[in-house]
């Protein structure tokens, strides 16, 4: 079974947190901020805010995940809202990847294993629609020892 999020990027995810706690009585799940290692490999300035930034968040609103991240600089040319869909297998990954590039949809990072432990790739569709790809191995009963 697929399972989808919206993933939000904004301008201030803190501050987007807390206006969604205020307006839609969201429960904060999980906060991850950039590390300067990741905020390093992501392109970002020397100046950058890490103690106040949002690299993953995922807020409950009634029992539905929402996921949201800052939107950096080092994530050009990105919409608001990306559809992620978490997917059973890395064969079923690898088959979207596959079908996007040949239609040549606009490949925002290339499919890769994460440090978060996942397989994972984000593009954008013909519609400007974006998608991000993740399957995590360890929900994978066939890679269960």
């Amino acid at each position: 079974m697929v399972k989808t999020n919206p993933f939000l990027l904004v301008k201030n995810g803190k501050k987007a947190i807390e206006l969604y706690k205020e307006l839609l009585g969201a429960k904060l799940v999980n906060h991850m901020p950039f590390s300067k290692e990741i905020g390093t490999e992501f392109g970002l300035p020397d100046d950058f805010d890490y103690d106040s930034s949002t690299m993953h968040a995922v807020i409950d609103v009634d029992g539905a995940e929402i996921m949201l991240a800052d939107n950096t600089v080092g994530i050009p040319d990105s919409g608001n809202v990306d559809i992620v869909l978490h997917l059973d297998s890395k064969e079923q990954l690898e088959t979207i990847y596959k079908k996007a590039k040949e239609k040549e949809f606009k490949i925002k990072m290339e499919l890769q294993k994460t440090f978060w432990g996942a397989w994972y790739a984000r593009f954008e569709d013909s519609e400007g629609v974006g998608w991000q790809l993740n399957y995590q191995e360890e929900n994978d009963p066939k890679q269960v020892k």
